[in-house]
Parts: structure tokens; sequence; C-alpha cells
């Protein structure tokens, strides 16, 4: 059976801490002192191996006895955050022992009742779910990793939309091209830019449109009122500017 006993640990600078001592009979099991960096209690094996760490010390001293001494008592207590394990008939944890009886100088002989069952006990370890109460740094710790989850799933979620956005642009731009070579193989052709000559014939009022690489007649259409009046303006200004031929001599 584990037994405990307080002591006073020395740091390297030669200043004092509690510490608690696990003791089998003769034998040191563990040793738990309180870390001057993190405030937390540390268990220790003699040669330096760390069992456990735990803010409260009641838990570190169940993590020492599970792994010694391990039972479903020690387990219960954890579950339910108990500074000590509750008197177990598993493994005689907290029973208190019955004084031997002498024998009687003559005893009566009685007959063996059957043993139908009774006071027997069987244990049975299992997994449950259980509500267990967060340290004060365990609480910070999760509420500053939710804090750092909300910040990523917005910056996750502005990501989706701008992929969204970019995979749209892009189906878009595969529709448009198919619906081009969809009409050119159904039509046979295709719209380039070909130079072009327009003809503007004042003597039908007419204009016509010509292309350069087979000289076909694109259009031909007749003159607007605005086209009319510039090619009347045109008319009238070149008149103007002819000389007059010179009168014949008379003979």
């Amino acid at each position: 059976m584990i037994t405990w006993h307080e002591s006073i640990a020395h740091g390297p600078g030669g200043e004092e801490y509690p510490a608690h001592m696990a003791y089998r009979g003769d034998s040191q099991l563990a040793v738990i002192s309180q870390d001057q960096v993190t405030h937390n209690w540390v268990a220790c094996t003699p040669s330096g191996f760390r069992l456990a760490e735990s803010s409260q010390l009641h838990l570190v001293r169940l993590a020492v006895l599970k792994h010694y001494e391990p039972c479903v008592c020690v387990d219960e207590a954890i579950t339910f955050n108990r500074p000590e394990p509750l008197p177990c008939r598993v493994c005689g944890r907290g029973q208190k022992q019955q004084p031997r009886r002498r024998p009687m100088a003559r005893a009566k002989k009685t007959k063996e009742k059957p043993d139908n069952g009774e006071g027997q006990q069987k244990t049975e370890r299992f997994q449950q779910t259980l509500r267990c109460e967060l340290p004060t740094e365990e609480v910070a710790k999760r509420a500053d990793r939710a804090a750092h989850l909300v910040a990523e799933h917005e910056q996750k979620r502005d990501d989706l939309d701008a992929l969204k956005k970019q995979a749209k642009a892009e189906l878009d731009r595969i529709e448009a091209e198919h619906k081009a070579l969809s009409a050119q193989v159904r039509d046979k052709a295709e719209y380039r830019s070909v130079e072009c000559e327009k003809i503007l014939d004042f003597k039908r009022w007419q204009v016509t449109v010509v292309r350069f690489d087979t000289f076909e007649t694109v259009t031909e259409r007749p003159m607007t009122q605005s086209e009319r009046q510039q090619a009347q303006e045109e008319l009238d200004l070149g008149e103007s500017t002819e000389e007059p031929e010179p009168e014949e001599a008379e003979a």
C-alpha cells in the first residue's frame, strides 16, 4: 500500500518549497513538487521520469496511485474529481482492518450453509462520457483557440467565395467559346476584321460597301439625308473652286 510523507525540497538556488513523497514500505516511488515557473504540481520517479503534471495536487497524487496501484476506485476518483479514492473492497484501500479474533477453546461445530451467491461482488471497468470541471487556465486556452478558429473560418469562407467567383468566370469563358465555335461549325464561317471601301454614288444617291479581300459588295443602300446634304455641299464647293475657261478670240 502506498503511503504519503510531506517534506521540504530544495531548489538550485537553495530555495525551499513543499514536496510530497510516495513510499511503498521503505522504497520511494515518486516525488511531487511544485514547478517554480508554471506553478503546476509535477510527479517524478527517483530516476527523473515524469509521471503526471497538473495545477491540482490531488489529481497528481491520483495519477501516481493509478500508475503503481491501478484500481477502479482510483479511476472513479479521477472521473468525479475526488481528493481521495473511496474505500474499495477490490484493492482494500481505505478499508479498516478488523482485529483478529482468538479462536475459542472449544468451538462447537456448525453446519456450513450452502453458498447461494450472497455477498459476492463483480467489478467491470468501462469508459463513459461524464462532465468534468475545467481549470481556469484550460478555459482560457480553449477561449483563445475558439477565437482563432472563428478568424480562420472567416478567412476560409472568403477564400471559398473567391474560388467560386474565379470558377464561375472560367465557366462563363468556356461557355462563350463553345457557343462561338458551335455557331462557326453550323454556319461554316466566322466574323473577322476585313478592310472595306465605301463608295458614294452622287448620281444615284447610293452608298456601296465593297470588301477588299474578295471585292464583293457587302451592302448597298440609299444615302441618308445627312449624307446627301454633305455630298451636296462638297459638290457646290467643287464647282466654286473651278477656274472659268478663257473666251475664244473673235476671228
